[in-house]
């Protein structure tokens, strides 16, 4: 190989590290002063890193959990800790694509293309308090390891790399969906190897090698899962992703139901491929005609098997978790399952560039080709907005360019240009793309990610509340509190910052007008109460501001006994239960035509029972019987929560409570999922009370 020229050898040195320098000053400055935005996942990785021991952790993110427990040093200024080395673990990504990029292209246009992923949207991750940061560096090790095994396809490397792709499941179990590709890139390596003469003996080779990978990654998860957490270490997916995955498992979406929505979600993900790395995207398959054993065919192909396979198990996972929870929706553009892999697409055109073949691919496949993709940015520039809901969560690439009208339609209009460059002439699209386009598209979602950033640098009532908590109450205080508001996003907000596993959520629905507060845990001893609603009377109030409020409930009524069924109610004043299904956060459903509730004593004579829930399918407006000591009163409920009020009057010795439901149903009887429970009515709490002591 002829030897680099100076400005080559010592591009790294002289320009390449004094601009990653500067990035990472812009993004110090950049992520100062904001506040956490991914609530949910923010709060579960911080306790989960800061506040739990590695065997109580929910996810198995463990190396992330051991190194970012260094934050623990820096006090209340954690979240710059992590800030800071977020920043420094995102750039030390940029010399493995440098050192990939050098393998394709002149040393200029790596450390291009190294800029312009330091630059990328998906620096937008680098002030949460996450793992995707850690994770962007781990993918770009894990790839540089890939194309090293390409020159070298040896057994102790396979096991090497399966052994990196091990710990990359400990940084984001999500690593785990690139172990198809790697079966199949090793596959491809050892067919790329083959001799002329050697038949079908590179398919032993290949199947020896992903034995080799699949054993090894496992060995090095296990192993090494064990040694930081025990015997929870050795689970790969942790309780979070197991229990999820069983939740979303019950709800089996019709195919044709899930394909529609499937498709409907990929068309959004190749607008946004289309838009930011059209050129790329058209050219793939010119990599077809390159000769074996070439580092750019090999590129291209790794580029395929890894985005193409994360982009399935995407858009997979998006329609299957359509409908179960508020916010999921076909139109939600989750890039950020794939968008660490992204600078992929640039490393395959600089590749199709600098390869002696890539103009090869004859025109009536270029126009095929290249129409296709015009017509995502064409139809994208004109539809997306209305047919996605891009976030800078979700979906910073395509939330950066899609910002405001100047930096989309400049940036579709580049790569429409480059996209019709192409067409005519390979090579010249290839060069707008890389040298006009990427360098114009890169500024522009840089500034438009910096203005979604900082959007968050004020603080909002919940994120006041919980500092106020956590420099009010000591530690002891914080274990019985309980925060009461509308969002769970502002729940997690203040809980985060309370930094206290123990404080209890209680979320008001957002139609209510006031709290019922009979839903506060019984542990609770003191509530943070954030929102315009009024704490209960006689509550004794600690502090006030504005639209928080922190107090003590007032002492417990006589002559009242809450069943909360979000709970197990056996076990003290509840003997048994029967017809019941297990608790869920907002209560339990009935499980088939009876419930009976027996309780340890008799029941008051003169009896008061509240009972709060909702009927379910064929029970809606049905008259559901309620029996107590022989005496029968009966209920009417709707989909819509709603509380009824009986009252009864025994002989003293009645102790079990009978609910007959008209009609049970499962879900999958009525076309809906597969839960195979007999459903009649949710239950969320009953108030036994008596009438001669407690209140009317």
């Amino acid at each position: 190989m002829k030897p680099l020229p100076p400005l080559e050898k010592n591009l790294f040195s002289s320009a390449l590290l004094p601009a990653l320098l500067l990035v990472f000053c812009y993004l110090f400055l950049r992520n100062s002063g904001i506040y956490p935005i991914v609530f949910i996942d923010e709060w579960s990785y911080s306790s989960n890193t800061r506040l739990l021991p590695l065997s109580a952790a929910q996810v198995p993110s463990y190396l992330y959990f051991s190194l970012f427990k260094l934050t623990n040093y820096c006090g209340d200024g954690f979240l710059d800790c992590n800030r800071m080395l977020n920043t420094v673990l995102y750039l030390l990504a940029a010399p493995f694509i440098y050192l990939l990029g050098k393998r394709l292209a002149p040393a200029p246009v790596a450390a291009l293309l190294a800029l312009a992923a330091a630059l990328s949207p998906n620096n937008a991750y680098t002030p949460f308090f996450m793992p995707e940061a850690m994770y962007f560096l781990a993918f770009w090790v894990y790839s540089w390891a890939s194309m090293a095994f390409y020159q070298q396809p040896t057994l102790a490397r396979a096991a090497a790399l399966g052994a990196l792709l091990g710990l990359m499941a400990m940084v984001k179990m999500h690593a785990l969906f690139l172990i198809p590709s790697l079966c199949v890139f090793l596959a491809f390596v050892a067919f790329d190897g083959r001799a002329a003469d050697s038949g079908w003996r590179w398919l032993r080779r290949a199947a020896a090698l992903a034995l080799v990978a699949v054993l090894s990654a496992l060995a090095a998860r296990m192993l090494v899962g064990w040694a930081l957490a025990g015997r929870p270490g050795l689970s790969l997916f942790g309780p979070l992703y197991a229990e999820q995955a069983a939740y979303t498992a019950k709800a089996h979406v019709p195919l044709l139901t899930m394909a529609g929505l499937a498709l409907h979600n990929l068309q959004g993900h190749m607008i946004s491929l289309a838009v930011l790395f059209g050129v790329p995207l058209a050219a793939l398959p010119a990599a077809l005609l390159l000769g074996a054993r070439s580092q750019a065919r090999a590129m291209v192909v790794y580029s395929v098997l890894v985005l193409g396979s994360l982009l399935a198990v995407t858009v997979l996972f998006t329609a299957s978790i359509t409908g179960l929870a508020e916010g999921d929706t076909a139109a939600r553009i989750h890039t950020r399952y794939y968008n660490f892999a992204l600078p992929l697409m640039l490393l395959c055109g600089a590749a199709l560039l600098y390869a002696p073949a890539a103009a090869a691919l004859k025109l009536r496949w270029r126009l095929l080709a290249g129409g296709a993709v015009l017509a995502l940015v064409v139809w994208g520039r004109y539809h997306l907005l209305h047919s996605y809901a891009p976030t800078i969560i979700d979906s910073a690439e395509m939330r950066a360019f899609s910002l405001n009208a100047a930096s989309f339609n400049t940036m579709a209009g580049l790569a429409l240009l480059a996209l019709l460059a192409w067409i005519w002439r390979p090579q010249l699209g290839l060069r707008l793309f890389l040298f006009a386009a990427l360098p114009v598209t890169t500024l522009y979602c840089a500034a438009n990610t910096a203005h979604e950033v900082r959007l968050s640098i004020h603080a909002d009532a919940y994120t006041k509340a919980g500092l106020f908590a956590r420099h009010y109450l000591s530690r002891e205080q914080a274990d019985g509190l309980t925060v009461v508001a509308t969002e769970i996003g502002g729940l997690l907000r203040t809980k985060f910052f309370i930094e206290n596993t123990n404080v209890a959520l209680l979320e008001v629905p957002r139609n209510a007008t006031e709290v019922d507060w009979a839903s506060v845990p019984d542990s609770t001893q003191l509530v943070l109460l954030v929102g315009a609603y009024q704490p209960p009377a006689g509550a004794r109030i600690i502090a006030r501001k504005d639209d928080m409020a922190l107090f003590e409930l007032p002492p417990a009524e006589p002559g009242v006994h809450l069943l909360r069924f979000s709970r197990p109610l056996s076990g003290g004043y509840v003997l048994r239960t029967s017809g019941l299904s297990g608790p869920e956060p907002w209560g339990s459903w009935t499980d088939g035509p009876e419930v009976r509730i027996e309780f340890a004593a008799p029941l008051a004579k003169r009896l008061r029972l509240r009972l709060t829930g909702h009927a379910f399918g064929p029970n809606v407006g049905r008259e559901v019987v309620v029996t107590l000591g022989g005496q029968q009163q009966r209920l009417r409920w709707t989909e819509q929560t709603a509380q009824t009020t009986l009252e009864f009057d025994t002989d003293g010795a009645a102790r079990t409570l009978a609910i007959t439901i008209p009609q049970p149903a499962s879900p999958t009887s009525l076309g809906q999922n597969g839960d195979t429970r007999a459903l009649g009515i949710a239950l969320e709490r009953i108030s036994v009370e008596d009438r001669e002591l407690a209140t009317p």
